[in-house]
């Protein structure tokens, strides 16, 4: 570890591991890091699990917003995005026959 200057706080320190992720340092804080991160989202995934989405084939998406722009469960049980229908040509219009 770099020795550690007087007046930095610990935020700034951890600041300059993780902006500096090519020295080994920083490398070891950042792997770190992320496992300390992985293992507190599994123990509260395992606290209070999210209800499992229904994947049926053409549901839409749970989120509204998303479900708006046409995001919905595939054939394959994926959610995807349908395609935007193409637009209309505009239909010519009629012209009065003069008499």
């Amino acid at each position: 570890m770099l020795p550690v200057r007087a007046g930095d706080s610990q935020d700034e320190i951890v600041a300059r591991l993780l902006n500096a992720a090519s020295s080994p340092e920083g490398q070891a804080y950042a792997k770190a890091f992320s496992g300390n991160a992985a293992t507190y989202v599994r123990e509260l995934r395992e606290r209070d699990p999210l209800p499992e989405p229904d994947r049926t084939p053409g549901v839409p998406h749970p989120d509204p917003f998303l479900a708006g722009r046409g995001w919905h469960v595939n054939k394959h049980g994926i959610y995807s995005r349908r395609a935007e229908p193409a637009p209309k040509a505009p239909q010519e219009r009629e012209l009065e026959a003069e008499l």
